[in-house]
């Protein structure tokens, strides 16, 4: 899914920040996640597992993903609510100071 990130400074919008992000839909119509290394990339975030380690136990989770090799890895994912707090602190890390 490509998402843009949209803010308004003095009614005027600007994108600052887009991307390809994987989505995860929970089973029978559960809560959606975002794969968390995507949302990061999308937000200029370099440090995916240091930026998620900032966020509430109930905004991450980890899952687990076969790799090409065969192998288990498990990938950091974000919920909604995640997904905001991320973008409103790479938000305020970008604004410029009023």
């Amino acid at each position: 899914m490509d998402v843009f990130l949209v803010v308004l400074v003095s009614g005027k919008a600007s994108v600052i920040a887009s991307g390809t992000v994987r989505v995860l839909k929970g089973e029978g119509g559960g809560e959606v996640w975002f794969v968390a290394l995507d949302v990061c990339k999308a937000l200029g975030l370099t440090d995916a597992r240091k930026s998620v380690g900032l966020l509430d136990e109930d905004e991450r989770n980890t899952v687990p993903v076969t790799d090409s090799l065969g192998r288990e890895q498990h990938t950091f994912i974000i919920n909604e609510s995640g997904l905001y707090s991320l973008s409103f602190w790479m938000m305020m890390k970008n604004l410029p100071v009023q």
